[in-house]
């Protein structure tokens, strides 16, 4: 009788082990085709927006190659009146025939009123010396020379 009771509780346990593996795998396989839906809906709304800018774009084309090209009426009645010509240089060309030049003024510099010497256009700095030639002032280090390590 202990062995009959045994394997009742054993199969009932079983039973309740498999429906409730069951049940996890439904709502598994539920949430899989919830998860599917959500992206074929999104899918689809993106389709339907792209076809309806295609329609638009294809009527705004439509509408837009029916309106006739029509220049403004000045431009047309010009180019009636007078066809347009080529564009070109005007000038003729060179014939190779001699002709004067005018000769060009040079300033004189000994004119000239506003200068006390008469050194030319350099600055005072690059200017020669004045004749006693001032002796220079403060110290002067010589350079450092190289010393031979190396002696023989």
């Amino acid at each position: 009788m202990y062995d009959a009771i045994r394997t009742d509780a054993a199969a009932q346990a079983a039973r309740a082990d498999e429906a409730e593996a069951r049940t996890a795998l439904i709502r598994h396989v539920c949430d899989k085709i919830a998860d599917f839906e959500k992206r074929f809906d999104a899918l689809e709304a993106r389709l339907a927006a792209t076809e309806e800018r295609r329609r638009a774009d294809e009527v705004r084309k439509a509408k837009f190659d029916e309106e006739p090209l029509v220049l403004p009426p000045d431009i047309s009645a010009k180019q009636v009146l007078a066809p347009p010509a080529e564009i070109g240089d005007d000038t003729p060309p060179p014939g190779g025939e001699l002709h004067a030049i005018a000769a060009k003024e040079e300033p004189s510099l000994a004119d000239s009123k506003d200068r006390d010497d008469n050194v030319g256009d350099l600055p005072k700095e690059l200017e020669d010396p004045p004749d006693p030639v001032p002796e220079p002032r403060g110290s002067v280090y010589p350079q450092p020379t190289a010393i031979s390590l190396n002696k023989e």
